[in-house]
């Protein structure tokens, strides 16, 4: 037994000690194409073999101290966690580290690049991030290992009821420690989205801008779809009392504030049901504190983006699903009315919400289907709004009061960056049936295909989705299309590159550091067409302030984490993993609205923290339904089919 043991010793340090030579190439390693000098070419004869060794060796740096010492704390860290390794972790751990390895080093080789040439590039760049790869895989299994032996002890709870003493005085208490940023930030963050929505509200041709990317009729109201026409009738109401009481300032202040007070309302909200659910005191206050501490929520309580609200209903409706997916019998049939209007409201404050509902209802379905009566009302739950947003707000009401829907182009900005780098890589194989295709819908005629790859910027649409005809007919469309399928065909990587490049910020721990958050007006011109409605001078200094704490934070290990979008996403794909691992079907068909809300994110303008906001407000809530298990019973473990296997990591 000795001996075996003595063996098993020596056979994990072994293996430990390769670990952690092969985690070290992760920075001894510099991927990509490396030219060789004309001196080695005529030294080594121009011998591509030889060349081409030299290449891939002058990719390794020489180590330091700080490597050897890597390699060193590598060693022990792998000698503690190689025995711990969860078997089943094994076969989702090993592609997923071997992916995200992939996914990190192309996030690099298009922050520097703009191409994945770092990767692909070359034979050179394709074997030297291989070998970073391996390092960087190395490292990723075992922090997936680590994040899945996760158990967050599910509690045994004595429901006595919703405890509205509690939860209103924790409220308070939140509502008291953003009331700094309630007056610095006052009357609110705005941008040019805002200004639309004033100028929509206002009827001021000048001052709006959304309404000229849809063809209308010089009689034609201002109001658009563009943006939530449900958000900006909000926003009317406090700019028309601000202007009844002669201050817009007084006005939008109002409706920070009392977002501000619903967004604090629903963030506490969330951490008593988690409580109901069975999460400890102490969890319960670390999430606490992260809602009540964090600079991000009190920052983006006081913003007049469509993200707030919409943030805010994500998190009621996904605590309602999982009442009643997870919890039938309980759930009241007055709960199914405050669901289905909680729905309705999630669709009025963001346009692509009917679309997550739309994707979940026959999930539900097939999920359900075994208990027909519960999937009838599951269907009726979540038909009902989706006909009333439909039919009766964006087809009657529109139509009857003369609102524009918003342009088809904010749908098509992956197919427009594909064409755009198409045209940039490719102008000379474009055909003159293709050139008029593309011509008529990106500029109308007007720009020759040279001026449309001048518009082209990588990692944001906009630029070209500005270029659409509003005036192109659906055999327009149907044209580009043609040729946008003709031209995938040919060069099919440039469609994935010009995909991978708009988005590889989702992921990337490299990019938009200057997205974090708005610190402020960033239109201008606001005030220049609203008299009095700008950030008072008198807070620039606290304003700027906050600014510099908060880009102190982001210069934290481990506290930046809270301030990289790329982060959540990561959190996001380890949590879709975890919940089909532990076969939790109900839990993720709870979530999925957020997770079509991300695939959403993949398809839109840009990537940066404005999008992730509800993300971020959820996440707490998700990763406690997806990681927690009852300690001290069997039934988590019959559902899931898993057994324990004693190497769990236990918090409570």
């Amino acid at each position: 037994m000795l001996k075996n043991r003595k063996q098993n010793t020596i056979s994990n340090c072994l293996k430990a000690f390769i670990l952690a030579l092969l985690s070290s190439l992760a920075v001894v390693v510099s991927n990509g194409t490396n030219v060789a000098s004309d001196s080695v070419k005529e030294t080594l004869k121009d011998s591509k073999i030889l060349i081409g060794f030299w290449q891939v060796k002058a990719s390794f740096s020489y180590p330091d101290y700080s490597v050897y010492m890597l390699v060193l704390i590598a060693f022990f860290g792998f000698v503690y966690l190689i025995p711990k390794v969860s078997k089943r972790n094994i076969r989702w751990g090993i592609p997923f580290s071997l992916i995200g390895a992939l996914f990190i080093l192309l996030c690099d080789s298009y922050f520097e690049l703009n191409s994945w040439d770092k990767v692909f590039g070359s034979t050179t760049a394709i074997i030297t991030s291989g070998i970073k790869g391996i390092g960087i895989a190395t490292l990723i299994f075992f922090v997936y290992d680590i994040a899945n032996r996760v158990n967050l002890e599910k509690l045994d709870v004595i429901n006595n009821g919703f405890d509205k003493k509690s939860f209103m005085k924790l409220t308070l208490i939140m509502i008291a420690c953003w009331v700094p940023y309630m007056i610095i930030m006052a009357p609110g963050a705005m941008g040019t989205d805002t200004r639309d929505q004033f100028a929509q509200i206002l009827g001021n041709g000048e001052m709006s801008w959304s309404p000229g990317t849809v063809p209308r009729k010089p009689t034609d109201i201002l109001l658009t779809n563009h943006h939530p026409v449900a958000h900006t009738l909000l926003l009317g109401i406090f700019l028309k009392f601000g202007e009844l009481i002669g201050s817009y300032f007084a006005g939008i202040e109002l409706y920070c504030v009392l977002q501000s007070c619903v967004f604090a309302l629903a963030l506490t909200y969330s951490i008593m049901k988690l409580q109901e659910y069975g999460m400890s005191k102490r969890l319960a206050k670390l999430v606490y504190l992260f809602f009540t501490l964090c600079p991000l929520f009190p920052l983006w309580g006081m913003t007049t983006f469509k993200d707030t609200p919409f943030s805010i209903m994500l998190l009621v409706v996904t605590i309602l699903l999982y009442d009643a997916f997870k919890m039938p019998e309980k759930f009241s049939k007055s709960k199914y009315w405050v669901l289905a209007a909680a729905l309705f409201v999630l669709m009025l404050v963001r346009n692509n919400s009917f679309y997550m509902i739309l994707i979940l209802l026959p999930f539900a379905v097939i999920h359900f289907r075994k208990d027909k009566k519960f999937a009838l009302k599951v269907i009726s739950v979540m038909l009902i709004p989706l006909l009333l947003f439909k039919v009766g707000f964006t087809g009657v009401a529109f139509k009857v009061a003369g609102v524009n829907d918003g342009s088809p182009r904010e749908m098509l900005s992956v197919p427009f960056q594909q064409t755009a780098r198409y045209i940039v890589e490719f102008e000379n194989e474009i055909t003159p049936e293709e050139e008029k295709n593309i011509r008529t819908i990106l500029g109308g005629g007007e720009l020759t295909l040279s001026e449309i790859a001048e518009e082209y910027m990588p990692d944001r649409s906009d630029p070209v989705k500005g270029e659409y005809n509003k005036y192109a007919t659906t055999d327009d469309l149907v044209n580009y299309f043609k040729t946008w399928f003709a031209q995938l065909a040919k060069h099919p990587a440039c469609y994935i590159e010009a995909f991978l490049n708009l988005n590889f910020s989702w992921f990337s721990f490299e990019s938009n550091h200057d997205a974090i958050y708005y610190n402020g007006n960033t239109d201008k011109t606001i005030p220049d067409y609203l008299e009095g409605l700008d950030n008072p001078s008198v807070f620039d200094g606290a304003r700027a302030a906050v600014s510099q704490m908060i880009n102190a934070l982001d210069r934290i290990p481990v506290i930046s984490c809270l301030f990289e979008f790329s982060f959540y996403t990561w959190c996001y794909v380890v949590i879709f993993l975890a919940m089909l691992m532990r076969k939790r079907y109900t839990e993720l068909l709870v979530c999925l609205p957020i997770f079509a809300n991300y695939a959403i994110c993949f398809v839109g303008p840009v990537a940066y923290m404005r999008y992730v906001i509800p993300m971020i407000v959820c996440i707490p809530f998700v990763i406690f339904i997806t990681f927690s298990r009852s300690k001290n019973k069997k039934s988590d473990e019959k559902n899931e089919n898993i057994e324990l296997e004693g190497n769990e990591i236990w918090i409570k």
